[in-house]
């Protein structure tokens, strides 16, 4: 097989392959529950290769696959923080004491 393209960033990949017939991909990135893999936007299970590393069956032909590192309850807590500070934002805004005039 061939792979045509590889564009990376720290929770996703996206690789372009091409197989002659029936292949394995293997990827250089340590199992982890939290990753996701589709093919052609089909999800696909991983399989632990060597220990270290995860791979997958491709079919033959031209396909995009496609590595997400997801953890919901990372997001989730993010979500939460987000909101949580929009609100202390609001709170210290609407309770600001207004500047009184001085006497001249």
């Amino acid at each position: 097989g061939v792979v045509h393209r590889v564009v990376e960033s720290a929770h996703r990949a996206v690789i372009d392959v091409e197989s002659f017939g029936r292949g394995f991909l293997v990827m250089s990135v340590t199992p982890h529950k939290y990753w996701r893999i589709a093919v052609d936007g089909r999800s696909v299970p991983a399989v632990v290769t060597n220990i270290g590393y995860q791979g997958i069956a491709v079919a033959p032909g031209r396909h995009r696959v496609v590595m997400e590192y997801r953890n919901e309850i990372a997001e989730a807590g993010m979500w939460i923080s987000a909101i949580v500070a929009i609100a202390l934002l609001a709170t210290i805004l609407i309770r600001r004491p207004h500047a009184e005039p001085t006497a001249s």
